[in-house]
């Protein structure tokens, strides 16, 4: 006989196994295209950000007002933020994979470590907030609802049907 699981615990496993697979993609995607191939070419040998430069850029706002400075390395401070999720985002895929085989076998350890990836979520969450786009601020938060309802939801009496 199987493992009495609710239902509420399968849905969250098998939209954490979706969610493997996207991220994953997201980071071949990020390596692959939004990336200049030259760093990641330096990113993979090297694997250290050695190019800072410091050569002052500008860019005036075509409808008038002030024009914006700033430099390469804040160019590369952005690049940087790109291998973060080129890596963070397979590391996450592997470990809601985990989390999936932990809530379907209702393992304990399975339930903290959904709960640790929606606190991961409500900080994504609360990150896409200041992109200052609408699609950021949708999207911020639709994952930060997700990681509330993960968390609520482990956090009830469901916890005390895990082993």
């Amino acid at each position: 006989m199987g493992v009495y699981r609710p239902l509420g615990i399968t849905a969250m496993a098998i939209a954490l196994i979706i969610l493997a697979p996207l991220g994953v993609i997201m980071g071949i995607i990020i390596t692959t295209s939004l990336l200049p191939q030259e760093y990641v070419y330096q990113f993979l040998v090297i694997g250290s950000f050695i190019w800072v430069q410091s050569l002052p850029v500008s860019y005036r706002n075509p409808l008038g007002g002030t024009s914006v400075g700033f430099t390469l390395s804040d160019i590369n401070d952005v690049i940087s933020v790109f291998y973060l999720g080129a890596v963070v985002f397979p590391i996450l895929s592997g470990i809601c994979v985990l989390a999936s085989y932990g809530l379907l076998h209702m393992k304990n350890w399975g339930r903290y470590t959904t709960i640790i990836l929606g606190i991961i979520a409500i900080g994504t969450g609360i990150a896409f907030l200041f992109t200052f786009s609408i699609y950021g601020v949708i999207l911020g938060l639709l994952i930060m609802i997700a990681g509330i309802v993960a968390i609520v939801y482990l956090s009830r009496n469901v916890k005390y049907e895990f082993q």
